[in-house]
């Protein structure tokens, strides 16, 4: 005879273990008394595999330039087989969300950041997850492209003498 057991989802190692207990007891055919109760137990380990991906894009298609807003979009998701709390998610634009993500979920955030030089705008994200004692970390980053416009002064001046309307040159 078998038996199958579907366990919970572990939240932590202790939980990847499963410990199970079978007790039988039958009737003697031939002489109709009891027979046992007889027990066996196993100990079944789960396959615990915590991980996650972190990833951030510039979703800005254009070239920008100092004095625009460039958008940023960071995504972070559970590619794991057990749940992931907490997850902590941050970058530089001020983002720092803390949150949980079971078996394949995913959460996006779109932040945005104002281009205050005329380098590529380099924005990098952070996230922490865990899994019972166990700390997984992640780094990822994205460049939107930063142009200035080129740099040079224009002067004018007036030359010497008086010009004639209508006329070229000093009179």
């Amino acid at each position: 005879w078998e038996d199958s057991y579907v366990p919970p989802i572990p939240t932590t190692f202790d939980e990847c273990l499963v410990e199970d207990t079978a007790t039988v007891t039958a009737v003697d055919a031939i002489f109709g008394g009891p027979v046992g109760p007889e027990s066996a137990s196993a100990t079944c380990e789960i396959i615990c595999e915590p991980a996650f991906v972190l990833t951030k894009e510039c979703l800005t298609t254009a070239t920008s330039a100092p004095g625009d807003t460039v958008e940023f979009e960071v995504c972070v998701e559970n590619t794991g087989n057990v749940p992931l709390s907490p997850v902590q998610v941050s970058d530089g634009t001020g983002l720092n969300e803390t949150i949980d993500l079971a078996v394949g979920a995913e959460q996006c955030y779109t932040v945005s950041t104002v281009v205050d030089t005329c380098d590529d705008e380099v924005n990098v994200a952070n996230a922490s997850a865990s899994f019972g004692d166990t700390t997984l970390t992640a780094t990822d980053d994205a460049v939107c492209p930063v142009e200035c416009p080129p740099d040079f002064e224009v002067d004018k001046e007036c030359l010497s003498g008086v010009v004639e309307p209508g006329g070229c040159g000093p009179a």
